[in-house]
């Protein structure tokens, strides 16, 4: 790959201040083995334009519309790098579906139907219905959402987050870990986030965790037997990432982890209180089993909540698996000492 050395024309966006329309968004439509795509394209190619200093932030999630594909996102570092930071991406990109294209594994005749689905579990009142073909890229621009992350400092903080949480996917992911292991860590990441907020703690372990507006999954039933057979481990974890939760400064990828989410909270419960942050909480089919407006920062805690979802999208769990990763850490909320102030 050949690319300058980012020193580009144009001052360094401030990400406080960054547009929407700056930053370089590729949807990379690819029906199978996104690790694949991940770790053999992505995590190189962002490598690559970080080591040249054309970028400064960059996350990716998994997603459904228009047919599976991953959206890449990045920052560049100056006004002046966009141009060769969306060639490198092209570039890139397009070279690594021409070498390793995903078998065609969708029904596109029937993706429709299938999308219309998935965006009443979202409580989504409309989406893109054009079926992408697969191992194709298409650059779209960045459509923030405002309504949950608010503007400004409080959105930048937010996109700070995913950066972080992106790296440590890639990481997760790049060290062939199995789903089993993406499962366990993704029960430390989640406990993580409701060791730092206490506010929706409680009723979350009342609950045995409501049902994620944007997923199905198993009932309480199902997962119950698998829960008493980890019930030990479970809760030795848990113990272990509620004392890494203590700690100002944690190591490896659990403190790594709760270091960004302690910063993230941290810097909305700040705006939140000066009126910097406000979203559209009230809205969240999570407002009442969570009785936000009784909480001192409700927009904050869904902002915690969809944190946690996401990574466990970027670390290609299922919604299946999230809703039975939901219950367990529901259940071990409502059983552990640490989780109800007594320990």
């Amino acid at each position: 790959m050949s690319m300058t050395n980012g020193h580009g024309d144009g001052l360094r966006p401030d990400p406080a201040t960054a547009r929407s329309e700056d930053w370089v968004c590729a949807h990379v439509f690819y029906d199978t083995d996104q690790d694949a795509l991940l770790t053999r394209c992505v995590q190189p190619l962002v490598a690559e334009l970080e080591k040249h200093g054309l970028i400064q932030r960059y996350f990716f999630l998994r997603y459904w519309e228009g047919g599976p594909h991953v959206r890449l996102r990045l920052l560049p570092a100056r006004a002046g790098d966009r141009a060769e930071v969306a060639e490198a991406m092209e570039r890139g990109l397009s070279a690594f579906l021409a070498l390793s294209p995903a078998p065609d594994v969708v029904d596109r005749s029937h993706f429709a139907q299938v999308a219309q689905g998935l965006a009443g579990l979202e409580g989504r009142a409309g989406h893109d219905a054009v079926v992408r073909a697969n191992n194709t890229v298409e650059f779209l621009p960045y459509a923030r959402e405002h309504a949950d992350y608010g503007h400004g400092a409080a959105i930048a903080a937010v996109e700070r987050h995913f950066c972080e949480s992106s790296r440590l996917a890639l990481s997760v992911i790049r060290a062939g870990t199995t789903v089993e292991q993406r499962a366990l860590l993704a029960f430390d990441l989640v406990v993580g986030v409701f060791a730092l907020c206490d506010e929706i703690r409680e009723r979350w372990a009342q609950h045995g965790g409501p049902p994620l507006p944007f997923g199905s999954g198993p009932e309480a039933a199902d997962v119950e037997p698998r829960y008493r057979l980890q019930r030990e481990q479970l809760h030795a974890r848990a113990r272990r990432t509620w004392e890494l939760a203590a700690e100002p400064a944690g190591t490896g990828q659990r403190g790594y982890w709760l270091a960004s989410v302690r910063h993230l909270r941290d810097a909305l419960h700040r705006m939140e209180e000066s009126g910097e942050f406000a979203a559209d909480w009230a809205a969240s089919p999570l407002a009442d089993p969570l009785d936000l407006p009784a909480t001192a920062h409700p927009a904050t805690s869904l902002v915690l909540l969809r944190c946690a979802h996401l990574v466990n999208n970027r670390l290609g769990l299922t919604l299946w698996q999230e809703n039975q990763l939901r219950f367990l850490v529901g259940r071990v909320l409502a059983e552990l000492p640490e989780a109800q102030g007594v320990a």
